[in-house]
């Protein structure tokens, strides 16, 4: 709408007629206003289902898992047993899923209903839970990339023995 009222007074001004200039100008503010509430106040919801859930992995901690391969399940679930203070990576995104109140903190009911949305299979999404879904599976991809490092580092280190 910003872009289309320039435009439209561009060639209004190069016409001549800039007389009506601000006319456009107000014209395209109330329709971009419009536009930006109505994005705000946007209660839509998406059906949106999952059944394979990584997140739901993350989350209930399996012996095995159904998406991520062995090695990186194991890697994610590792607690070094000499260091007790040492928590997994699976135990640090969790922790970091509830701290950053991604995991409602809410009434029990609402609660259980969010987490069978994220770490089931799936229903009606609102705006911002899709987009906090997202944001937990950036925050995984973090914690993979930095385990893709770790051993980056690790292969460094055996090329250097050899």
């Amino acid at each position: 709408a910003g872009a289309s009222s320039a435009i439209i007074s561009g060639i209004m001004l190069a016409n001549g007629n800039g007389d009506n200039v601000e006319y456009v100008g107000i014209a395209s503010g109330i329709v971009e206003a419009t536009l930006g509430i109505s994005i705000l106040i946007n209660k839509r919801k998406v059906l949106f289902y999952h059944p394979h859930n990584a997140l739901r992995e993350i989350w209930e901690g399996k012996e095995t898992s159904e998406v991520f391969p062995p090695f990186i399940w194991y890697y994610l679930n590792y607690q070094n047993p000499t260091d007790s203070n040492h928590r997994s990576v699976r135990y640090q995104i969790i922790d970091r899923w509830i701290s950053f109140k991604q995991i409602d903190n809410a009434n029990t009911k609402k609660k259980r209903k969010l987490l069978n949305l994220y770490f089931g299979e799936g229903g009606k999404y609102k705006t911002e839970q899709l987009y906090n879904r997202a944001n937990m599976y950036d925050q995984l991809e973090s914690y993979v990339k930095m385990m893709k490092q770790d051993l980056m580092l690790l292969s460094l280190e055996f090329d250097k023995l050899n």
